[in-house]
């Protein structure tokens, strides 16, 4: 079986979706072939990731390869982090759900995860987004 990653189109492979970690989706690779001896119901798919690259992006080539094979999926995490995945999302079918406007991302300086990134609290960051 190939990985999930090999599952979506050619046309998201190595494409930049911003200057920072969120830019490597290098591991979606062209479609296969595929055949289908048995009818499959189509499953409701949440992915649901705290908004840093280390954990989104895995989870987001997860919600990609399940879209691609025409599940809904929705992919949930900080609002800050919709535009960085929105182009991702557009082109496979997933569905992005915003949470938590208010919060700040801990790159942009402002708020808490902001603070504890400051201070190399990075265990203490991800309770912000929690």
């Amino acid at each position: 079986r190939p990985p999930l990653a090999a599952l979506a189109p050619a046309s998201m492979s190595r494409r930049s979706f911003s200057e920072d970690t969120f830019d490597d989706f290098s591991t979606l690779e062209e479609v296969p072939s595929l055949t289908v001896h048995k009818e499959l119901r189509q499953l409701k798919v949440l992915c649901v990731s705290v908004p840093e690259a280390g954990h989104l992006v895995p989870t987001m080539n997860v919600a990609v390869a399940l879209a691609v094979r025409k599940h809904r999926v929705e992919l949930s995490t900080c609002a800050w982090a919709g535009p960085k995945v929105q182009s991702a999302c557009s082109q496979s079918g997933v569905q992005f759900v915003g949470l938590a406007p208010d919060v700040k991302a801990a790159e942009s300086g402002q708020g808490p995860a902001a603070e504890h990134k400051a201070a190399d609290r990075m265990a203490s960051m991800f309770m912000v987004y929690n």
